[in-house]
This record gives structure tokens, C-alpha cells and sequence, in this order.
């Protein structure tokens, strides 16, 4: 458990900083403006954890340094062409590479970029959510798993930012921001689906029709791109092929309890956000690609609508704590923290990733070399 104990510092610290910011916020002229000092120390505690790891503590850091000496020695053309890498992540290290060959300036920046975009989107809603259910939520489940996966960490973190664009309808906008994501990581482009609900009513009779498109129609995407694009695109996407062994779990599910308990307080959300309705339909979106996944490995798309938990669970306990039931936070919130812990061990112990995690070292400071210290005296 020790080991692991850098991230679950830096997580809490940063979420009870966060609810510092909002807590001291300063309400002039109906501004509601966070206090600065709080929300930035906030950030830069998740800042610290990822953004500083040292290089080797995520996933696929070592595959994204090499890529990094590719596009600065061999060309960022050529590199392309080679992987068929997204050319907005190809251009960052381009123009890092400008600067510098150390590869941790990188890392700092990818996951700067995205962390700010996160933090907007919660400073968006800072009338409507729970800060320290939000950075909670956000960095057990989010951050810990973008560990290494840098370009879908950065285009997750621009949708995130996009989402405003979508709930005020302002589609231009919106859109442009899926297709900058889509520089970064083409999975993005998944989100042009929402497209179909934007300007429109969305009574039960359209919520079941766009259901039943998405339902019908996702796997069927998956398979024309598994079969017919991603093997002659390049190496890189050739993994992700059709399983013929198409196998659902409880675990494609586990987010089901958590859209059951939207719908029974719906009334306490809709008071908080009138939009809510969308908000539970996008997360539930999820739920169908998680299933999905079984059949060909895009698991990751799942994320662009999951990032509705990060405002979800914490709406619903600002909900409760603006309502004479405040008392249900007193049960809510520490299932929140259960529900965290469990999700951030399954990831501490997923396959492939155990010894990355149990092995944290940052820029900063040699977390190995402070325990083996407290361990001798």
C-alpha cells in the first residue's frame, strides 16, 4: 500500500484544495470567481503527479520517447507516413523538439494541456458541482488511468472542454474542438455522433430512436473500421481487429448502478442543471461502447462519455447539500471514496501496468529513496 501512496496524497490533496477554491470563492456582481490560490494549487498537485513522473512510470512512455527522437531526427513527415501518427501530436513534438531533446519537457506539456482543460470544464460548473467529489472522481479514475496514454489523456482533455459548446448549442464551435481533438487522437472523432442530438426536443420518442441508431449502428462502425481500415493504415492500428470470442462481463455494467441513481434523483439534478437529461444520455453512451469493446478493442472511446462522471456525481452531491436531505451526503460521499479506492486498485494491479505504478518516481523527488529513508529510522 505504500507505494501507493504518492498518488492517493496528491489525489486528496488536490480534491480538498479544489473544494478550498470553492469554498472562498468570491460571489461579486453574481461572478462566483474560485479562489485562485487554492484552485492552482489544486492543479498543481495532479500536476506533480503526472506531469513530473519521471519517464518509464506510465504505460507507454517509453513507445512515446521513442517517437519523440523518430519526429525530431527523422522528420515529422516520415514519422507519419511510418505510423500514421495524429498530426496534432506529431506537431507538439515538433515544436518541442524545436526547444529541446529532453523528453520529460514533453510529458510535462502533454499532460499540462489536458489537466487545464479538465480544470476549466469543472471551473464551468463551479456553481452546479462538488469540488472535492469532482477532483476526486476525476483523479482516481481519470487521471491514474491516463497514466502513459498521453494522446488520448490530451484529446479527452479538449472534448472535456468542448462539452460547454455542446449543452449551449453552439455547433461550429463544438465541432471544431472534436476535430482539434482528433489531431491528438483520432477516437475523437466518435463524439460527432452527438451531432444528432444537438437542436433538437428530446422527448422519450427521440431519446429511444437515437438509442436504437447507436446501439444498431456502433458495432457495425467497429467492424468496418477493424476490417476494412485500421489493417492497411499501419502497424500501429493493426491490433485492433474483430474478436470472434465476443464475451460480455459484469464489468462492461458497472456503470449501470450509477445511471439508476441519476434517474432516482433526477428531480434534485434538474434543479442544478437543466440540461441534465443529456448529461445522464451521453454518460450512458458508455455503457454501450464498454459493451462493445468485447467485440473489437476500442475500450478507450468509452472515455469521451464517461468524462459526464466528473459532473455527475458531484452535481448530485451539491444537490443534496443545497436541499433539506443534506444529510444523504453523509452516505453518498463516502460510497463515492469506496468506489474510488476499489476502481484505483483494480488499476494498480491491472496486468501490464503493476510494476509501472508500484515503481513511481518523479523529477522532483525519488519516492523509493524516501520510504527506504523512513524505513531505517
Amino acid at each position: 500500500m505504500r507505494n501507493y501512496a504518492v498518488y492517493y496524497f496528491c489525489i486528496i490533496l488536490a480534491a480538498i484544495f479544489a473544494e478550498l477554491s470553492q469554498i472562498f470563492a468570491k460571489d461579486k456582481n453574481n461572478a462566483f470567481k474560485l479562489n485562485k490560490f487554492f484552485y492552482i494549487t489544486s492543479f498543481l498537485f495532479l500536476f506533480v503527479l503526472i506531469g513530473l513522473r519521471k519517464c518509464g512510470v506510465g504505460v507507454d512512455d517509453y513507445v512515446y520517447q521513442d517517437i519523440f527522437y523518430d519526429i525530431n531526427n527523422g522528420g515529422m513527415i516520415d514519422t507519419f507516413f511510418n505510423i500514421f501518427l495524429e498530426p496534432g501530436y506529431l506537431l507538439l513534438n515538433r515544436i518541442v523538439g524545436f526547444f529541446t531533446d529532453d523528453f520529460q519537457v514533453l510529458l510535462a506539456i502533454a499532460s499540462f494541456i489536458p489537466l487545464f482543460c479538465y480544470y476549466k470544464m469543472f471551473e464551468y460548473y463551479r456553481r452546479e458541482i462538488d469540488f472535492f467529489t469532482a477532483i476526486i472522481v476525476f483523479g482516481f479514475v481519470f487521471v491514474l488511468y491516463f497514466f502513459g496514454i498521453v494522446r488520448l489523456f490530451i484529446s479527452t482533455g479538449i472534448c472535456a472542454y468542448a462539452f460547454r459548446y455542446f449543452f449551449e448549442k453552439k455547433q461550429k464551435k463544438f465541432n471544431a474542438f472534436i476535430i482539434l481533438a482528433a489531431m491528438f487522437h483520432y477516437s475523437a472523432l466518435i463524439l460527432i455522433i452527438l451531432n444528432l442530438l444537438i437542436n433538437k426536443e428530446h422527448n422519450k420518442k427521440n431519446l429511444t430512436k437515437f438509442y436504437l441508431i447507436i446501439a444498431l449502428g456502433i458495432p457495425l462502425v467497429f467492424i468496418v473500421i477493424s476490417k476494412f481500415i485500421f489493417p492497411y493504415v499501419s502497424f500501429k492500428y493493426a491490433g485492433y481487429v474483430l474478436n470472434n470470442n465476443f464475451k460480455i462481463s459484469l464489468l462492461n455494467f458497472d456503470k449501470v448502478p450509477f445511471i439508476i441513481l441519476y434517474y432516482i434523483f433526477y428531480g434534485y439534478l434538474i434543479k442544478s442543471n437543466k440540461n441534465i437529461k443529456m448529461h445522464i444520455v451521453i454518460f450512458s453512451l458508455s455503457i454501450i461502447i464498454s459493451v462493445y469493446s468485447s467485440l473489437v478493442d476500442f475500450g478507450r472511446l468509452e472515455w469521451y462519455f464517461a468524462i459526464e462522471q466528473c459532473i455527475l456525481l458531484p452535481m448530485l452531491v451539491k444537490s443534496f447539500s443545497r436541499s433539506r436531505n443534506a444529510f444523504i451526503n453523509f452516505i453518498l460521499v463516502p460510497l463515492v471514496l469506496v468506489y474510488c479506492f476499489l476502481y484505483s486498485n483494480r488499476m494498480f494491479h491491472a496486468g501490464d501496468r503493476e510494476h509501472l505504478y508500484n515503481n513511481y518516481q518523479n523529477v522532483i523527488f525519488n519516492i523509493k529513496k524516501w520510504f527506504s529513508i523512513n524505513n531505517e529510522t
